[in-house]
């Protein structure tokens, strides 16, 4: 769709640095000259690997929030030493007005492709920066705001090694790093009241360690952006993101499993599983080790959250789509174990038990309409905290 409203900033001109064997000494001076400036921020994009120490090291001495996706692979293996730089609520703080203007930065260095928040997108797609530099393996200049100053073909690696400005003290962190700390204190008294899809999530999130957690597109990886609090959990985190959508989420995360070798756990919902639901004959070809959660909210969730859901007349079958599915015969069907749940209590019984099946199933029923309302209770919440302070 076409935004006339929105200026067209196609036309400005971008400084590029082409892909050599190692970073030009050019892109690194450029660098290491914008790394000194206080009011700076740091995106991470979608990566797959496993971060280095120097990635630690280097954002211990820039002193930059570092704004992480979920897919960015950082909030399941943090340090304790590096937890206050970053900044991994960035969603819901960027949806209030006056901490969105009081934060508004001088530099962006986006590592990687644009994160997945539609709140970010709309905040960087107002700034207009003088200096938003993306950094990043692929040729193509993924820039859908139009607003990228300089592009650097690189991968992320060659930046970790730079000098990055200096240990001081950053008022401008500070700031986020405030922020971020107020958000977690609203969501852990949001979720020992509440209960719907995002609070069960977060308890999923909390639980997890020492494995690989793939989300299904939709719900689950934006209840991730949300819910999933960076810690050092040894977590690895994937997704498929992009014109998919929710085919193949199963299939993938049995990939997953089978790369790498380590228990898998998938967090999907009910449609997205009923695509793929027979991708589960990869337990029957191979070891496999892993754990489905489904949200079963009998449709398609999130379009609970957006203006069409005001449709009363054709919503249902339109964008809601309910099937009336339960999948305990499909787990039957494949072998695998099977729980029902319907609480925080339940869900953690569930996880507790022991495992003994190569595919453990776990369906957790949920309400549409109560998870759309407790989710905007939560964002009351939290702007009501960001109010007292911005």
């Amino acid at each position: 769709m076409i935004d006339f409203e929105t200026p067209d900033r196609t036309g400005l001109a971008v400084t590029s640095f082409p892909l050599t064997a190692e970073m030009s000494q050019e892109a690194q001076q450029f660098l290491v000259k914008i790394f000194n400036k206080e009011r700076g921020i740091l995106i991470l994009g979608e990566h797959a690997g496993i971060l280095p120490d120097s990635f630690w090291e280097f954002i211990r001495q820039l002193q930059w929030p570092v704004l992480a996706d979920p897919l960015s692979n950082i909030r399941g293996g943090a340090p304790e030493s590096a937890q206050r730089f970053i900044v991994d609520s960035y969603d819901a703080l960027l949806k209030h007005d006056g901490f969105r203007k009081a934060v508004e930065p001088d530099v962006i260095v986006r590592i990687g492709p644009q994160p997945v928040s539609k709140a970010l997108a709309l905040w960087l797609n107002s700034l207009e920066p003088a200096l938003y530099v993306a950094v990043d393996e692929s040729p193509m200049m993924r820039d859908p705001q139009s607003a990228v100053t300089h592009h650097i073909q690189a991968a992320s690696d060659a930046v970790w090694t730079l000098e990055s400005g200096g240990t001081k003290e950053s008022h401008y962190a500070n700031q986020w790093s405030e922020a971020n700390r107020l958000y977690w204190e609203a969501v852990r008294e949001h979720a020992d009241t509440e209960t719907d899809e995002g609070t069960l999530a977060h308890l999923l999130f909390e639980q997890s360690s020492e494995c690989d957690l793939i989300l299904s597109s939709s719900m689950p990886i934006r209840d991730a952006d949300t819910f999933y609090r960076s810690a050092p959990r040894n977590v690895r985190i994937y997704a498929n993101r992009g014109a998919n959508g929710i085919d193949g989420v199963v299939s993938t995360a049995f990939g997953v499993q089978a790369a790498n070798r380590r228990p898998a756990l998938l967090l999907i919902g009910d449609l997205a599983f009923l695509h793929d639901m027979n991708g589960l004959i990869a337990a029957t070809l191979q070891p496999s080790d892993i754990t489905i959660v489904i949200m079963n909210n009998n449709g398609g969730g999130i379009f609970s959250y957006l203006p069409q859901s005001g449709e009363e007349r054709h919503y249902e079958a339109l964008f809601g789509t309910p099937t009336g599915l339960s999948f305990k015969d499909a787990a039957a069907m494949y072998g695998a174990q099977y729980d029902a749940v319907q609480s925080k209590e339940e869900l953690m019984a569930a996880l507790g038990k022991e495992k003994t099946a190569a595919v453990r199933l776990i369906e957790v029923f949920t309400n549409r309409r109560h998870n759309t309302e407790t989710h905007r209770k939560l964002w009351g919440k939290v702007n009501g905290r960001l109010d007292e302070r911005w």
